[in-house]
């Protein structure tokens, strides 16, 4: 609840400073989570939920994008069937679900509409884990009608521990296909 109290808190304060500048933009956006690499192990697909603000620059290519999501995967469960000797062990293996808040930021690349790309950094925060990592994304963004609005259609790939972690961890990776608005 913290966490998603804190995402509405970054989003509202995104939102009033995006509007103060000339043509800066912000979007909500959401979509299919899908973990990758060691994560997928452990984990089910699941749902991503955001926002994003886009501030421009003096260059009418790059803008700086600010924003926040959170991620809900759900844990995995397996039926599990040991053997020792002449016993045999029958059991059922559940995993915790993972459940990150990120914050990033990078540049994006490419002009108020139509395709871009983002690369940012990102601060990842689950219960007590704490690491950085890199975002890679790429996306579109459409026009509706006449106004400032667009549709964001995009893909990221998120690398959640790239920093910070433990000696034996494992990578956690998510990669995402999201949908969204901009204002």
């Amino acid at each position: 609840m913290k966490k998603i109290l804190l995402l509405s808190v970054i989003i509202l304060g995104l939102s009033s400073f995006v509007y103060s500048q000339n043509k800066s933009s912000f979007g909500i956006n959401g979509g299919l989570a899908i973990p990758t690499g060691k994560l997928a192990d452990s984990q089910e697909l699941g749902f991503q939920f955001g926002g994003i603000g886009r501030i421009v620059t003096s260059s009418p290519t790059v803008m700086v994008a600010i924003g926040a999501s959170y991620t809900m995967l759900s844990g995995k469960k397996e039926d599990v069937t040991l053997y020792a000797g002449s016993s045999t062990f029958v059991g059922t293996i559940e995993y915790e679900s993972f459940k990150p808040f990120n914050v990033f930021v990078g540049p994006q690349f490419g002009k108020e509409k139509g395709a871009y790309f983002l690369p940012a950094i990102t601060g990842n925060f689950e219960k007590d884990w704490t690491r950085f990592g890199i975002d890679i994304g790429a996306g579109s963004l459409i026009p509706v009608g006449t106004g400032k609005n667009k549709v964001d259609l995009s893909v990221k790939f998120s690398l959640m521990n790239l920093i910070g972690k433990k000696e034996g961890e494992k990578s956690a990776s998510v990669f995402r296909i999201l949908a969204g608005l901009t204002f």
